[in-house]
């Protein structure tokens, strides 16, 4: 089971980062939505339409 945080977390994020800023990783977002409207957010993917990642933000 992977372990989130710590160094080895860090380095596959910059490792993926890396990738998609090369255009190796095709993301597709669907939505984003701040903390704050999670629960929006939440219903939106119950919802089980459309595609792509939706994001929550962290500012």
């Amino acid at each position: 089971m992977p372990q989130w945080g710590g160094t080895r977390s860090a380095a596959r994020l910059a490792e993926l980062t890396a990738l998609y800023e090369k255009g190796a990783v095709d993301v597709r977002l669907r939505a984003t939505f701040s903390l704050e409207r999670a629960a929006d957010a939440h219903r939106l993917v119950a919802t089980g339409h459309g595609r792509g990642k939706v994001v929550l933000t962290v500012a």
